[in-house]
């Protein structure tokens, strides 16, 4: 739906991202494949100054497009209308469902990005959790989200006390300095 509504607005599009940085006076890049790959090879390969939209921002970015669209040549035909009453709601009925459809098909987005979200962390949870290998896991911000039962066994810590923090340096050292995940992570 995108890339079709995209040649309709003569924007250009390409399945090989480096054509893009052949375009004289490229400002932005919208990426619509929802492949996380891809968005990471354009954003460490593009030249600098160019702005970059992800597939989130991009699905936000279309429905401004067809929203603005549709208001466009539905005022188009308010002012066709003559002042017709009957017109002029049936105008105002059609805008309203084009903009209920896009609030319930980004709604059905969402809930379907939840609900991977919330499978891959269970999985990621039960593979952690499962492991005989003392493991535990830091997020960007170095904040720990997962601490196993064979990493408690280890450290004499329970998961409660280093879930949530950045002590996970606590159980490997005696003052606070990173430790190898999070020089890994930096």
């Amino acid at each position: 739906m995108g890339l079709k509504y995209a040649k309709q607005l003569r924007i250009f599009t390409t399945n090989d991202y480096r054509r893009l940085f052949r375009l004289k006076n490229l400002d932005s890049i919208i990426e619509l494949t929802k492949d996380d790959d891809l968005s990471g090879n354009i954003r460490r390969s593009m030249p600098p100054g160019i702005r970059f939209f992800d597939h989130f921002e991009a699905r936000a970015i279309l429905d401004y497009l067809q929203i603005e669209g549709e208001k466009i040549s539905i005022l188009r035909e308010i002012r066709d209308s003559q002042n017709n009453i009957e017109k002029i709601e049936g105008l105002f009925e059609q805008f309203y469902d084009f903009f209920l459809k896009i609030a319930k098909e980004r709604n059905e987005y969402s809930q379907a990005i939840r609900q991977e979200l919330t499978a891959s962390e269970r999985a990621m949870k039960q593979i952690v959790q499962g492991s005989t290998i003392p493991t535990f896991v830091i997020n960007r911000d170095h904040i720990v989200t997962h601490w196993n039962k064979a990493c408690e066994n280890l450290t004499g810590y329970p998961a409660e006390k280093i879930v949530g923090t950045n002590k996970q340096w606590m159980p490997f050292r005696s003052k606070e300095r990173p430790i190898m995940a999070d020089l890994v992570l930096d």
